[in-house]
């Protein structure tokens, strides 16, 4: 009987945690499918963009009081920084079509990655980046900064990461924009 009862007591002070199961991480992605559709510029990006951000794959919660919280269940499948290179790099390079740009010229383009989280507080997603465009001489052509807010319907790791795609998705469409401006006033 005394061993039952300090099982019992054992169990208890531990928290049960042998009867837990710990809960799955879950990776996310940008969402790629609009992909297809994207332009040939021909423009070299590094695989890595910088960022302001600590270099995790946590995704970030924004909450009232400025309080930080980092996501232990949910993360994104690369850091912030190897997820837009590897997405500005498919988007502004569709081997399926035709450049747009000249190929005599090499074009570069960085960026900076000042905000990729979730404010709890407004429900949005909010991405912003700091873009340079250089040409073969290291001449700079275009430095912005881009931002895009989503909203978000409930505050959950994958609507943020919905709402963060489309985010991604509106920013690079700015950006292209800006590019084709800057070809037609030839300065590309």
């Amino acid at each position: 009987m005394k061993t039952v009862i300090y099982l019992a007591l054992l169990l208890t002070l531990t928290g049960c945690s042998i009867f837990k199961s710990n809960p799955e991480t879950t990776n996310f992605d940008l969402d790629k499918s609009g992909l297809a559709d994207s332009p040939n510029l021909g423009i070299t990006i590094p695989q890595r963009l910088s960022s302001t951000l600590p270099s995790s794959t946590k995704m970030i919660f924004y909450f009232p009081g400025n309080e930080v919280k980092y996501d232990l269940y949910n993360n994104w499948a690369q850091t912030p920084q190897d997820l837009l290179g590897r997405y500005f790099t498919i988007y502004f390079n569709n081997p399926e079509k035709k450049s747009e740009l000249s190929y005599d010229s090499n074009y570069t383009l960085n960026g900076t990655i000042y905000e990729f989280e979730c404010d709890t507080n407004t429900k949005e997603a909010i991405f912003a980046i700091g873009i340079t465009i250089k040409d073969k001489n290291d001449d700079v052509l275009l430095t912005k900064l881009y931002g895009s807010k989503v909203k978000m319907e409930k505050l959950s790791a994958s609507d943020f990461a919905e709402a963060m795609s489309k985010a991604v998705n509106n920013v690079t469409s700015q950006i292209y924009k800006d590019i084709i401006n800057l070809k037609n006033n030839s300065k590309l």
